[in-house]
């Protein structure tokens, strides 16, 4: 498991059904970031807290 640092370049890079790990501590620019890429191209994602982790799935 890699834990991702770099936020919007990771997601944007993703494909329909990855998954990457980034630190908890970033949930909310995770979300902000992930919100802000649908507004603006269309793709989807799901997010769920795991331990320490915060996980970002693309789902569309």
């Amino acid at each position: 498991m890699e834990i991702s640092t770099t936020i919007k370049p990771t997601l944007q890079a993703m494909k329909v059904g990855d998954e990457k790990f980034f630190p908890l501590s970033k949930r909310r620019s995770v979300r902000t970031i992930a919100s802000d890429l649908k507004t603006d191209f269309g793709l989807v994602f799901k997010t769920e807290k795991r331990d320490d982790l915060i996980i970002v799935k693309r789902n569309k």
